[in-house]
Protein backbone atom coordinates (compact mmCIF):
# COMPACT_ATOMS: atom_id res chain seq x y z
CA UNK A 1 0.00 0.00 0.00
CA UNK A 2 2.88 2.44 1.07
CA UNK A 3 4.92 1.65 -2.27
CA UNK A 4 1.68 1.76 -4.55
CA UNK A 5 0.69 5.61 -2.80
CA UNK A 6 4.00 6.83 -3.82
CA UNK A 7 4.40 5.42 -7.08
CA UNK A 8 0.72 6.60 -8.39
CA UNK A 9 2.07 10.27 -6.19
CA UNK A 10 4.66 10.21 -8.22
CA UNK A 11 3.15 9.13 -11.79
CA UNK A 12 0.85 12.75 -10.71
CA UNK A 13 3.84 14.81 -9.92
CA UNK A 14 4.28 14.67 -6.36
CA UNK A 15 7.46 14.80 -4.42
CA UNK A 16 7.30 12.30 -2.42
CA UNK A 17 9.92 9.93 0.03
CA UNK A 18 9.05 6.98 2.19
CA UNK A 19 11.13 7.11 5.63
CA UNK A 20 10.71 4.02 8.07
CA UNK A 21 12.00 2.88 11.23
CA UNK A 22 13.02 -0.22 9.54
CA UNK A 23 13.46 -1.31 6.26
CA UNK A 24 13.34 -5.17 5.51
CA UNK A 25 16.59 -6.38 3.19
CA UNK A 26 13.73 -7.65 0.74
CA UNK A 27 12.72 -4.13 -0.30
CA UNK A 28 14.96 -3.01 -3.32
CA UNK A 29 17.42 -0.56 -2.39
CA UNK A 30 16.22 3.21 -3.03
CA UNK A 31 12.51 2.04 -2.09
CA UNK A 32 12.73 3.96 1.22
CA UNK A 33 15.02 5.45 3.69
CA UNK A 34 15.56 5.38 7.37
CA UNK A 35 13.82 7.88 9.25
CA UNK A 36 16.94 9.85 10.01
CA UNK A 37 17.20 10.41 6.76
CA UNK A 38 14.01 12.35 6.26
CA UNK A 39 14.50 15.97 5.72
CA UNK A 40 12.94 18.68 7.74
CA UNK A 41 9.33 18.95 7.53
CA UNK A 42 7.81 22.08 7.04
CA UNK A 43 4.25 23.61 7.41
CA UNK A 44 3.56 23.01 4.10
CA UNK A 45 4.42 19.31 4.01
CA UNK A 46 2.04 16.56 4.40
CA UNK A 47 3.09 13.23 6.15
CA UNK A 48 1.02 10.38 4.87
CA UNK A 49 1.27 8.41 8.43
CA UNK A 50 0.54 4.82 7.91
CA UNK A 51 -0.60 2.95 11.34
CA UNK A 52 -0.55 -0.58 12.12
CA UNK A 53 1.00 -1.36 15.89
CA UNK A 54 2.72 0.49 18.36
CA UNK A 55 5.23 2.57 16.47
CA UNK A 56 8.32 5.28 17.88
CA UNK A 57 7.31 7.12 15.32
CA UNK A 58 3.97 8.50 16.74
CA UNK A 59 5.58 10.28 19.85
CA UNK A 60 9.26 11.71 18.13
CA UNK A 61 7.81 12.85 14.63
CA UNK A 62 3.70 12.88 14.61
CA UNK A 63 3.15 14.71 17.85
CA UNK A 64 5.86 17.13 17.08
CA UNK A 65 5.99 17.88 13.09
CA UNK A 66 4.48 21.59 12.05
CA UNK A 67 2.88 19.85 9.15
CA UNK A 68 -0.06 18.18 8.16
CA UNK A 69 -0.73 14.49 8.96
CA UNK A 70 -3.37 12.43 7.31
CA UNK A 71 -3.63 9.31 8.84
CA UNK A 72 -3.23 5.67 6.67
CA UNK A 73 -4.72 3.39 9.52
CA UNK A 74 -4.64 -0.11 8.98
CA UNK A 75 -6.01 -1.39 12.31
CA UNK A 76 -4.06 -2.74 15.16
CA UNK A 77 -5.10 -6.69 16.25
CA UNK A 78 -6.72 -6.90 19.43
CA UNK A 79 -4.22 -7.86 22.31
CA UNK A 80 -6.32 -11.27 22.81
CA UNK A 81 -5.49 -12.93 20.19
CA UNK A 82 -2.24 -13.27 20.62
CA UNK A 83 -2.21 -14.65 24.70
CA UNK A 84 -0.80 -17.26 25.43
CA UNK A 85 0.87 -17.55 21.43
CA UNK A 86 3.14 -14.41 21.78
CA UNK A 87 3.98 -12.27 24.41
CA UNK A 88 6.01 -9.87 22.59
CA UNK A 89 3.04 -9.15 20.10
CA UNK A 90 0.56 -8.96 22.60
CA UNK A 91 2.63 -6.05 24.55
CA UNK A 92 3.10 -4.33 21.04
CA UNK A 93 -1.01 -4.57 20.25
CA UNK A 94 -2.01 -3.35 23.85
CA UNK A 95 0.77 -0.05 23.67
CA UNK A 96 -0.51 0.62 19.62
CA UNK A 97 -4.02 0.44 20.95
CA UNK A 98 -3.27 3.13 23.53
CA UNK A 99 -1.07 5.05 21.08
CA UNK A 100 -3.74 5.22 18.23
CA UNK A 101 -6.63 6.31 20.51
CA UNK A 102 -4.30 9.25 22.06
CA UNK A 103 -2.90 10.76 18.26
CA UNK A 104 -6.61 11.69 17.88
CA UNK A 105 -5.95 15.51 18.50
CA UNK A 106 -3.32 15.36 16.26
CA UNK A 107 -4.25 14.19 13.04
CA UNK A 108 -5.80 16.69 10.57
CA UNK A 109 -7.16 14.22 8.12
CA UNK A 110 -8.00 10.68 7.63
CA UNK A 111 -7.77 7.56 4.89
CA UNK A 112 -8.65 4.83 6.45
CA UNK A 113 -8.38 1.48 4.60
CA UNK A 114 -12.23 -0.11 5.16
CA UNK A 115 -15.67 1.24 6.63
CA UNK A 116 -14.48 -1.13 9.96
CA UNK A 117 -11.18 0.92 10.43
CA UNK A 118 -13.75 4.26 10.39
CA UNK A 119 -16.20 3.18 12.94
CA UNK A 120 -12.62 2.18 15.04
CA UNK A 121 -11.20 5.87 15.17
CA UNK A 122 -14.93 7.16 15.70
CA UNK A 123 -15.35 5.09 18.52
CA UNK A 124 -11.92 6.03 19.59
CA UNK A 125 -13.07 10.09 19.67
CA UNK A 126 -12.16 11.07 16.54
CA UNK A 127 -13.35 14.23 15.14
CA UNK A 128 -11.20 14.72 11.71
CA UNK A 129 -12.91 14.40 8.13
CA UNK A 130 -12.02 10.64 7.91
CA UNK A 131 -12.74 9.41 3.91
CA UNK A 132 -12.30 5.46 3.09
CA UNK A 133 -10.54 4.33 0.31
CA UNK A 134 -9.32 0.59 0.30
CA UNK A 135 -5.67 -0.45 0.18
CA UNK A 136 -4.11 0.43 -3.36
CA UNK A 137 -3.42 -2.97 -4.45
CA UNK A 138 -1.10 -3.23 -7.60
CA UNK A 139 -2.41 -5.94 -10.06
CA UNK A 140 0.23 -5.75 -12.37
CA UNK A 141 1.83 -7.98 -10.34
CA UNK A 142 -0.46 -10.54 -9.95
CA UNK A 143 -0.22 -10.60 -14.41
CA UNK A 144 3.10 -11.72 -13.64
CA UNK A 145 3.56 -15.79 -14.51
CA UNK A 146 2.72 -18.18 -11.93
CA UNK A 147 5.09 -21.19 -11.14
CA UNK A 148 4.97 -24.05 -13.50
CA UNK A 149 6.42 -26.38 -11.04
CA UNK A 150 3.38 -25.66 -8.86
CA UNK A 151 0.70 -25.85 -11.03
CA UNK A 152 2.04 -29.07 -12.71
CA UNK A 153 2.54 -30.95 -9.19
CA UNK A 154 -1.34 -30.20 -8.04
CA UNK A 155 -3.30 -29.67 -11.33
CA UNK A 156 -4.51 -33.46 -11.09
CA UNK A 157 -8.16 -33.14 -10.57
CA UNK A 158 -8.44 -32.95 -6.47
CA UNK A 159 -9.98 -30.42 -5.43
CA UNK A 160 -7.93 -27.86 -3.91
CA UNK A 161 -9.02 -24.96 -0.70
CA UNK A 162 -6.41 -22.27 -0.21
CA UNK A 163 -5.65 -19.91 2.64
CA UNK A 164 -3.26 -17.13 1.84
CA UNK A 165 -2.21 -15.28 5.07
CA UNK A 166 0.59 -15.29 8.03
CA UNK A 167 0.13 -17.61 10.14
CA UNK A 168 -1.39 -15.62 12.95
CA UNK A 169 -3.85 -16.53 15.56
CA UNK A 170 -6.50 -14.19 14.57
CA UNK A 171 -6.60 -15.40 11.22
CA UNK A 172 -8.38 -18.01 13.03
CA UNK A 173 -6.68 -21.10 10.41
CA UNK A 174 -7.68 -23.60 13.09
CA UNK A 175 -10.92 -22.77 11.84
CA UNK A 176 -9.92 -23.28 8.39
CA UNK A 177 -8.37 -26.62 9.47
CA UNK A 178 -11.54 -27.40 10.81
CA UNK A 179 -14.09 -27.13 8.14
CA UNK A 180 -11.89 -28.84 5.87
CA UNK A 181 -11.66 -31.70 7.90
CA UNK A 182 -15.86 -31.90 8.17
CA UNK A 183 -15.66 -31.54 3.90
CA UNK A 184 -13.11 -33.98 3.62
CA UNK A 185 -14.76 -36.34 5.81
CA UNK A 186 -18.28 -35.81 4.57
CA UNK A 187 -18.21 -35.55 0.97
CA UNK A 188 -14.32 -36.03 -0.82
CA UNK A 189 -11.32 -37.21 1.26
CA UNK A 190 -8.96 -36.15 -1.06
CA UNK A 191 -9.17 -32.96 -0.92
CA UNK A 192 -6.33 -30.97 0.11
CA UNK A 193 -5.57 -27.69 1.89
CA UNK A 194 -2.94 -25.31 1.24
CA UNK A 195 -1.85 -22.66 3.84
CA UNK A 196 0.30 -20.13 1.96
CA UNK A 197 2.13 -17.77 4.43
CA UNK A 198 4.90 -17.42 6.60
CA UNK A 199 5.41 -18.99 10.21
CA UNK A 200 8.54 -20.02 11.98
CA UNK A 201 8.73 -23.55 13.03
CA UNK A 202 9.39 -22.41 16.67
CA UNK A 203 6.13 -20.34 16.83
CA UNK A 204 3.32 -21.81 19.28
CA UNK A 205 0.45 -20.36 17.18
CA UNK A 206 1.83 -22.95 14.79
CA UNK A 207 2.90 -25.65 16.68
CA UNK A 208 -0.66 -25.92 18.34
CA UNK A 209 -1.91 -25.63 14.42
CA UNK A 210 0.30 -29.28 14.06
CA UNK A 211 -1.22 -30.46 17.29
CA UNK A 212 -5.01 -29.57 16.11
CA UNK A 213 -4.09 -31.61 12.57
CA UNK A 214 -3.65 -33.93 15.08
CA UNK A 215 -5.80 -34.55 16.82
CA UNK A 216 -8.65 -34.08 14.01
CA UNK A 217 -6.71 -36.45 12.13
CA UNK A 218 -7.06 -34.98 8.72
CA UNK A 219 -4.41 -35.24 6.15
CA UNK A 220 -3.25 -33.28 2.58
CA UNK A 221 -3.10 -29.73 5.05
CA UNK A 222 0.03 -28.19 3.35
CA UNK A 223 2.39 -25.21 4.65
CA UNK A 224 3.87 -24.32 1.60
CA UNK A 225 5.89 -21.65 4.35
CA UNK A 226 7.90 -19.19 2.76
CA UNK A 227 7.89 -19.11 -0.94
CA UNK A 228 8.67 -17.22 -3.96
CA UNK A 229 5.85 -14.70 -5.33
CA UNK A 230 5.53 -16.71 -8.70
CA UNK A 231 4.37 -19.80 -6.51
CA UNK A 232 1.94 -17.82 -4.58
CA UNK A 233 0.63 -16.80 -8.05
CA UNK A 234 0.55 -20.38 -8.85
CA UNK A 235 -1.46 -21.63 -5.36
CA UNK A 236 -4.53 -18.75 -6.21
CA UNK A 237 -4.44 -20.48 -9.89
CA UNK A 238 -4.88 -24.02 -8.53
CA UNK A 239 -7.73 -22.81 -5.80
CA UNK A 240 -10.76 -23.94 -6.34
CA UNK A 241 -12.18 -22.42 -3.22
CA UNK A 242 -10.81 -19.55 -1.29
CA UNK A 243 -11.34 -20.80 2.91
CA UNK A 244 -11.26 -17.81 4.89
CA UNK A 245 -12.10 -17.68 9.06
CA UNK A 246 -10.38 -14.93 10.13
CA UNK A 247 -11.66 -12.81 13.38
CA UNK A 248 -9.91 -9.89 12.19
CA UNK A 249 -8.90 -7.57 9.44
CA UNK A 250 -8.33 -4.46 8.95
CA UNK A 251 -8.85 -5.21 5.18
CA UNK A 252 -7.79 -8.56 4.20
CA UNK A 253 -5.71 -8.62 0.89
CA UNK A 254 -5.82 -11.98 0.06
CA UNK A 255 -9.44 -11.71 -0.65
CA UNK A 256 -9.08 -8.70 -3.49
CA UNK A 257 -6.04 -11.05 -4.92
CA UNK A 258 -8.48 -14.18 -4.96
CA UNK A 259 -11.55 -12.00 -6.92
CA UNK A 260 -8.56 -10.76 -9.25
CA UNK A 261 -7.95 -14.80 -9.94
CA UNK A 262 -12.07 -15.64 -10.50
CA UNK A 263 -11.85 -17.74 -7.41
CA UNK A 264 -15.02 -18.43 -5.20
CA UNK A 265 -14.56 -17.01 -1.46
CA UNK A 266 -16.37 -18.19 1.42
CA UNK A 267 -15.54 -16.05 4.43
CA UNK A 268 -16.96 -15.88 8.08
CA UNK A 269 -18.16 -12.21 8.66
CA UNK A 270 -16.33 -10.64 11.06
CA UNK A 271 -13.85 -7.57 11.08
CA UNK A 272 -13.24 -5.42 7.77
CA UNK A 273 -14.40 -8.68 5.92
CA UNK A 274 -17.70 -7.67 5.45
CA UNK A 275 -16.94 -4.64 4.00
CA UNK A 276 -14.38 -5.60 1.69
CA UNK A 277 -17.05 -8.32 0.15
CA UNK A 278 -19.69 -5.95 0.14
CA UNK A 279 -22.45 -8.48 -1.20
CA UNK A 280 -19.90 -10.48 -3.13
CA UNK A 281 -18.43 -13.82 -2.35
CA UNK A 282 -19.95 -16.40 0.30
CA UNK A 283 -20.74 -14.83 4.20
CA UNK A 284 -21.66 -17.22 6.62
CA UNK A 285 -22.12 -15.01 10.27
CA UNK A 286 -21.19 -18.73 12.46
CA UNK A 287 -18.98 -21.52 12.59
CA UNK A 288 -20.99 -24.22 11.96
CA UNK A 289 -18.33 -26.47 10.38
CA UNK A 290 -21.51 -28.83 8.82
CA UNK A 291 -22.83 -25.58 7.84
CA UNK A 292 -19.91 -23.96 6.10
CA UNK A 293 -18.55 -28.16 4.65
CA UNK A 294 -22.39 -28.22 3.01
CA UNK A 295 -22.06 -24.58 1.45
CA UNK A 296 -18.61 -25.34 -0.30
CA UNK A 297 -19.70 -28.71 -1.15
CA UNK A 298 -22.70 -26.77 -3.03
CA UNK A 299 -20.06 -24.24 -4.39
CA UNK A 300 -18.14 -26.59 -5.82
CA UNK A 301 -20.94 -28.95 -7.82
CA UNK A 302 -23.05 -26.88 -8.55
CA UNK A 303 -21.80 -24.58 -11.61
CA UNK A 304 -24.16 -22.19 -11.99
CA UNK A 305 -24.27 -20.86 -8.12
CA UNK A 306 -19.54 -20.87 -9.00
CA UNK A 307 -20.53 -18.19 -11.79
CA UNK A 308 -22.95 -16.40 -10.17
CA UNK A 309 -20.41 -15.70 -6.73
CA UNK A 310 -17.38 -15.17 -9.19
CA UNK A 311 -19.36 -12.73 -11.20
CA UNK A 312 -19.79 -11.25 -7.99
CA UNK A 313 -16.79 -10.49 -7.16
CA UNK A 314 -15.81 -9.74 -10.30
CA UNK A 315 -17.83 -6.68 -10.05
CA UNK A 316 -17.25 -5.90 -6.18
CA UNK A 317 -12.78 -5.90 -7.91
CA UNK A 318 -13.72 -2.75 -10.10
CA UNK A 319 -13.79 -1.00 -7.00
CA UNK A 320 -10.36 -1.49 -6.12
CA UNK A 321 -9.12 -0.08 -9.61
CA UNK A 322 -5.74 1.36 -9.26
CA UNK A 323 -7.02 5.00 -10.95
CA UNK A 324 -10.08 5.03 -8.79
CA UNK A 325 -8.20 4.90 -5.68
CA UNK A 326 -5.75 7.07 -6.79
Amino acid sequence: DVIAIQNYLRKEGYVTGIFANNIHVKIPKGTGYLVNEMPELRKEDVILYHFASEDPLAESIIKKTPCTVVLRYHNVTPPHFFKGYDAGAEQNTKKGLKQIKELASYIDYGIVVSEFNKADLLEMGYTCPIEVAPILIQFDDYKKKPSDKVIQKYSDGRKNFVFVGRMAPNKKIEDVITAFSVYKKSYDEDARLFLVGNFNVEDKYYKYLCKHIEKLAVKDVIFPGHIPFDEILAYYSIADIFLCMSEHEGFCVPLAEAMFFKKPILAYASSAIPSTLNGSGVLVEEKDYDMIASKVHEILTNEGLKKQIVESEEIRLRDFDNDLIG
